[in-house]
């Protein structure tokens, strides 16, 4: 019999160990299991009135000689630049973003094997002006046909600080994630008892922007500034109350 005390003791131990292995794994798929919940998503927007606006344009020239297509360029923009300075805007609102000088090459034939020859070169320059008066854009872009330049990029209007009207956004993204899990616990017969967790999502920077790769002297241009959408979404996981719990106010 006492041989058979270490044997039995091994067994006890083994019995025991396997018991404990067994209540942890089971205290693991436990704390698993996820919580009863509703996901839902609510957007929200508010419009805000532009307050700056970006203009970017200039002159592109082609030439035989390249240092008189760039001598070209130079008395036009020298020009805009001028007028634009006329208009009221200070210097450190006028930022020249582009300035070029490419030969400008004649394809050959497809009959022909010859390498592309130049016949010319175009000089470019681009200046980007800044403006706190929104109104003014039409009269840069007008000062600029005038001075000779043919080029306009784009004009952008933007909202400098889009704070309050974010917070508008979140408010009413808030508002329709709640109404949509009223109304998916009501359909389900269940109540909300609370938010587990909440993500926001805001859109990039309120702008709006046209483009155009080329402009001719004629009529004034209209510029209309219009309205901007400040946009955010709300992903917000409410938990379902259990037996006894508390609905959600």
């Amino acid at each position: 019999m006492r041989r058979s005390e270490p044997v039995m003791r091994l067994a006890t131990t083994m019995t025991v160990c396997m018991l404990l292995a067994g209540a942890c794994a089971a205290q693991q798929v436990l704390t698993t299991i996820p919580e009863p919940s509703i996901t839902v998503s609510g957007s929200g927007r508010s419009l805000a009135a532009p307050d700056w606006a970006v203009v970017r344009l200039g002159a592109s020239i082609q030439s035989p000689n390249a240092a008189d297509a760039q001598q070209q360029v130079n008395r036009i923009m020298d020009e805009t630049i001028r007028q634009i300075r006329e208009l009221g805007v200070p210097p450190e609102r006028i930022q020249t973003v582009s300035l070029s000088v490419s030969p400008v090459y004649q394809r050959p034939s497809p009959q022909r094997e010859d390498q592309p020859t130049v016949i010319g070169y175009r000089a470019t320059n681009i200046v980007r002006v800044e403006l706190d008066d929104i109104s003014m854009a039409g009269k840069i872009i007008d000062a600029g046909i005038a001075s000779g330049a043919n080029q306009l990029e784009g004009i952008s209007f933007e909202l400098r600080d889009d704070a309050r009207h974010r917070s508008i956004a979140i408010r009413q993204a808030a508002h329709d994630a709640r109404t949509k899990a009223d109304a998916i616990a009501s359909a389900m017969g269940v109540r909300l008892a609370g938010v587990i967790e909440v993500s926001e999502s805001s859109g990039p920077r309120p702008m709006r922007a046209f483009h155009s790769e080329a402009v001719m002297a004629g009529a004034p241009v209209p510029v209309q500034s219009g309205q901007l959408e400040v946009e955010t979404t709300l992903v917000v996981r409410f938990r379902i109350a259990g037996a006894g719990g508390e609905q959600l106010n």
